[in-house]
């Protein structure tokens, strides 16, 4: 399989969301994710960091979204509004993302872990973090081309997963 000059341009920019956003029939700019990481940083900064955490649950429902309105496209059904359900699905994900999961990890590690395994457990984070990136960003090419509302379905029950695991295990 062969990937596009488009498609590799789309994978540096933001975990694949032109692709998306073009697909559904909107341009993209950067400067919305800029601005949502200083909201994330601020509201980090001034509120409880489990409940920024939870706020991820945005991920799950904007991915939830983007899946249903593929699948809506799909069927040809309300061949209109798709693309804004898209748009509402991915600002909605990237939203709760910067300010959530995002955002979030590194100093609830710094607040939690004792100085001794402080490093350690940064470091672990940092490299899951970086891994669920690579996953992200090595798996969306192959799985939009198998089934886009699938794509998002499946990533949409990750997020799902994660904010279980923040509400259960978390402190």
């Amino acid at each position: 399989m062969r990937i596009n000059r488009n498609r590799q341009e789309s994978v540096r920019d933001g975990f694949c969301a032109s692709e998306t956003f073009t697909s559904a029939g909107f341009s993209y700019g950067k400067i919305g994710k800029i601005t949502l990481a200083f909201v994330g940083a601020f509201l980090v900064d001034n509120c409880g960091r489990k409940p920024l955490l939870l706020v991820s649950v945005g991920t799950f429902l904007g991915c939830f979204i983007a899946a249903i309105s593929f699948l809506m496209k799909e069927h040809s059904m309300l061949q209109q509004w798709a693309p804004l359900f898209v748009l509402c699905g991915l600002l909605i994900f990237d939203g709760s993302f910067a300010i959530g999961m995002g955002a979030a990890p590194w100093p609830l590690v710094s607040e939690i872990f004792p100085i001794n395994v402080k490093g350690l457990v940064g470091s672990l984070v940092n490299l899951e973090h970086w891994f669920g990136a690579w996953a992200v960003s090595y798996t969306f090419n192959f799985l939009i081309d198998w089934s886009p509302p699938g794509t998002f379905f499946l990533y949409s029950g990750v997020c799902a997963a994660s904010i279980i695991f923040v509400a259960r295990i978390v402190p």
